[in-house]
């Protein structure tokens, strides 16, 4: 069985899932849907199924993909906004990079945006950095930029919490900011330990389709 993780880009549950993540515990594997991947029998990306046609919906977009699903967990910005205000953590960077980000976490970066410099050996990340470091596609890095560098620092974080058994389970405290397929979906997240594999969907190939800038996979060409 497999459980898949969508957070919301809303405070809502109405919105589009910004972070897609895949759990097996048979593989003890995560693995990272980016969102801008195209889905021909959906016609239109990963990120809009469960908005479109909630978990079925989802469950289907990855499945013309070849990734089978048994549940699904939803979850809005605002259950994750709240686990992220009580963490504190020391992140290792290996090299010095800086991200652009919108200045209020969520808003748009076209109306206001500041810098946010991480250095090595190691960064604090707390409050309004976490957003950064989690949300940040803007950067002159190539290795930073994008989803994929975005992807990239999410499973580095979710590996030193890992590590440091910090406690998570906060982000189901308030039903209203959840959408649970299954509780057998639980069972699932609760299995997730260090040591876990983490890994992103592709090889992938950036296209324009009915107007949009999307990637595809080869199993979608």
């Amino acid at each position: 069985m497999a459980t898949v993780v969508g957070v919301m880009d809303e405070r809502s549950l109405k919105g589009r899932t910004d972070v897609t993540v895949v759990v097996d515990p048979e593989r003890k594997h995560l693995l990272w849907i980016p969102r801008d991947l195209w889905c021909e029998d959906l016609g239109d990306r990963v990120n809009r199924a469960f908005e479109l046609r909630g978990h079925d919906g989802l469950r289907a977009a990855l499945a013309e993909h070849g990734i089978a699903i048994d549940h699904g967990l939803v979850l809005s910005r605002a259950a994750t906004e709240r686990v992220i205000a009580g963490l504190d953590v020391m992140m290792p960077v290996a090299k010095s990079f800086t991200l652009t980000v919108p200045e209020v976490p969520g808003g748009h970066i076209r109306e206001a945006k500041r810098e946010v410099r991480f250095d090595p050996p190691a960064t604090r990340l707390r409050g309004v950095l976490i957003h950064d470091w989690l949300s940040g596609r803007y950067s002159s890095d190539r290795n930073e930029a994008g989803d994929l560098g975005r992807i990239r620092r999410q499973q580095l974080l979710l590996v030193v919490l890992l590590g440091e058994r910090a406690d998570l389970s906060g982000i189901l405290d308030e039903p209203s900011e959840f959408d649970l397929s299954s509780d057998h979906a639980l069972d699932d997240l609760a299995a997730v330990r260090t040591g876990w594999t983490c890994g992103t969907f592709g090889p992938l190939t950036p296209r324009r389709i009915d107007g949009k800038e999307v990637l595809t996979s080869r199993r979608a060409v």
